[in-house]
């Protein structure tokens, strides 16, 4: 097996990974917005932000929907599939980036829970729960930006003038025109 062949099967096995990956995001950002909009409408009260804006049900269900917001964000970025994956460092550097951050985006998010449902101790409000989790949605959007942002491969110069050189079939003197090479899927 080449390098070239080898690194378009890690690519391929990165890509599967990363839309599993963002499907499996995708199922608990729609889980949290179901509770959500469950607690936004007063189907049961577990989780009631303290001091949440509006009303109780209103800001408990968006203490639920901001999450939600944040892993959906996710699933766009780990389910495109329209990136390249290569093993170029700045490539790696990016992908690295992006999967801290999409780490830092659930972190934060997490805290916006705990915090807007005062869950861990510390007499924190609604208010403070959003922040959290305004933050997350952000750290999502800056993950969105680091995953777009992977550089696409460069062929080299040899491998072009190997490829054109093993297409072009030479006229024969005299003889009749060669013929025309065939495109490839996708040319």
């Amino acid at each position: 097996m080449t390098r070239r062949e080898a690194a378009a099967e890690d690519a391929v096995r990165m890509r599967t990974t990363e839309q599993l990956a963002g499907m499996v995001v995708g199922i608990a950002a729609i889980v949290l917005a179901v509770l959500a909009l469950l607690r936004g409408f007063a189907a049961f009260t577990w989780g009631t932000a303290p001091e949440a804006p509006v009303s109780d049900n209103f800001g408990s269900g968006m203490m639920w929907m901001i999450p939600a917001i944040t892993l959906s964000i996710l699933a766009v970025v780990l389910a495109r599939a329209d990136h390249r994956h290569n093993t170029r460092d700045r490539a790696q550097t990016l992908h690295v980036a992006a999967y801290a951050g999409a780490v830092v985006a659930i972190v934060l998010a997490a805290l916006g829970l705990l915090t807007a449902f005062d869950w861990i101790g510390a007499d924190t409000t609604a208010t403070t729960g959003m922040l959290w989790g305004s933050a997350s949605i952000v750290a999502a959007f800056i993950t969105l930006g680091l995953h777009i942002a992977v550089p696409t491969t460069v062929t080299d110069e040899d491998y072009l003038v190997s490829l054109v050189e093993s297409r072009v079939q030479p006229r024969p003197a005299g003889g009749p025109a060669a013929p025309a090479p065939e495109r490839e899927p996708g040319a």
